[in-house]
C-alpha cells in the first residue's frame, strides 16, 4: 500500500530519470498525482556559440518544483546507495540518454520501467523516432516497458499506436509522443499499483534496432533518392540538421519537399545537386538522383533560417550553381 495525499489518494514515490524535453508533459503529470522524490539528469550541456553549461529542461523543471535534482557523470554505486535511501517505489526512465547498469534496478522497491517511442521490439536503441522517420515509416507508437538488462528488451507493459504523417517531422512526432506517454503514464501506474497488468515479454526475433545519430550524417548526398533526402531533412531537423555546401558555405535545410510541376526527364542534362530553378514563381529547385526538389526553409551557416522567397532576395545568382557534399 502507497502513502495517501491530501485527497486521500494513493501516492507512489518515485524517482524520474530523464534529459530531454520530451518527457516534460509526463514529469509534471507525475508531481500533479505522485511524490517525485528525485530527478537524475545527465549534466550540464555547453550550448552555442559560448559554451555556456545549459541544464536540461527536466532539471530546470524539477528545481522549480523543489524537488531533488541529480547530475551524475557517471553512475556509482555510491550513488545507488543515496537513492536507496529514498525508499522509492518505482524509478521510471524517459529519454535519459546513459545505460543503466544492473545494481541501479535495485534503486526503488518495485524496480523501474521506462518509456521509449516506438512500437517495442520495433527500433530498440537511442533513436528511435528519427529511425522511423529515415526509414520512411508511417506508423510508430509508444510502449512502456519493464527495465531489463538489455537495452530496450524489458517486458511489455502498454503500447499505442500513432501515425507519421508525410508532413511530420522529428519536432511534431516528439510532440504526439510527449502527449501520449503523458496521458498513459498515470493509468500504467494504477494498473501497476492494482496488480492489474499482465508483462508480456517481447519476441526478439521480431526486434530491429536504431543506432546513436552521429552529426555528419546530417550531410545530404544528392544522388541519393528524393524520397530519402527528405526523410533526413524530416528526421534530423532538430539535430545534427541536414546541410550541404554551396560554393564552400554550408548550408541547413530544414523543409524540402518533391517538385510536381516541373517534368523530371525535361533536365536531362542538368546533373544531381544543380539549381535548376531559383526564382520567385518555381522556387528554389535542386536535382535529386530520381526527383526535383523544392527547399523551402533553409539556412546559410552563421545567418537566420529563411523561407525561400527571402534567402533568394539574398542570393539573386543561384541558378545553375551546384549543391555538394564538400
Amino acid at each position: 500500500m502507497f502513502n495517501k495525499n491530501n485527497d486521500n489518494e494513493e501516492v507512489m514515490k518515485i524517482i524520474f530519470l530523464s534529459s530531454d524535453k520530451i518527457a516534460l508533459f509526463t514529469f509534471y503529470n507525475l508531481v500533479k498525482h505522485h511524490k517525485i522524490v528525485a530527478v537524475v539528469t545527465q549534466p550540464d550541456k555547453p550550448k552555442g556559440r559560448s559554451h555556456e553549461l545549459i541544464p536540461s529542461s527536466i532539471a530546470v523543471a524539477a528545481e522549480e518544483q523543489n524537488i531533488p535534482v541529480y547530475k551524475p557523470e557517471n553512475i556509482t554505486i555510491d550513488f545507488i546507495e543515496k537513492l536507496k535511501d529514498l525508499k522509492a517505489d518505482l524509478f521510471i526512465t524517459f529519454a535519459y540518454g546513459v545505460i543503466l547498469k544492473e545494481e541501479f534496478f535495485f534503486t526503488a522497491k518495485m524496480g523501474g520501467i521506462n518509456i521509449h517511442p516506438s512500437l517495442l521490439p520495433e527500433l530498440r536503441g537511442p533513436s528511435p523516432i528519427q529511425a522511423a522517420i529515415l526509414q520512411g515509416m508511417t506508423k510508430s507508437g509508444l510502449t512502456i516497458q519493464k527495465i531489463a538488462l538489455k537495452m530496450d528488451s524489458g517486458d511489455l507493459l502498454f503500447q499505442k499506436p500513432f501515425d507519421i504523417l508525410p508532413e511530420d517531422d522529428e519536432i511534431t512526432v516528439e510532440e504526439k509522443v510527449s502527449i501520449i506517454a503523458s496521458d498513459s503514464i498515470l493509468p500504467v501506474l494504477e494498473k501497476i499499483e492494482k496488480k492489474e497488468l499482465n508483462a508480456i515479454p517481447q519476441d526478439d526475433s521480431k526486434a530491429t534496432f536504431c543506432k546513436l545519430i552521429k552529426k555528419d550524417e546530417g550531410l545530404i548526398d544528392w544522388h541519393d533518392k528524393g524520397e530519402n533526402i527528405i526523410n533526413k531533412v524530416r528526421a534530423f531537423v532538430k539535430w545534427p540538421i541536414a546541410y550541404s555546401f554551396l560554393e564552400k558555405n554550408r548550408v541547413n535545410i530544414y523543409k524540402i519537399k518533391v517538385n510536381n510541376i516541373i517534368k523530371f526527364d525535361d533536365n536531362k542534362d542538368t546533373e544531381v545537386g544543380e539549381i535548376i530553378f531559383a526564382d520567385k514563381e518555381n522556387g528554389i529547385v535542386i536535382k535529386a538522383s530520381d526527383a526535383l526538389l523544392n527547399i523551402e526553409l533553409l539556412q546559410q551557416s552563421g545567418k537566420k533560417i529563411l523561407g525561400w522567397k527571402d534567402f533568394l532576395n539574398g542570393h539573386r545568382d543561384l541558378l545553375g550553381k551546384k549543391f555538394r557534399m564538400e
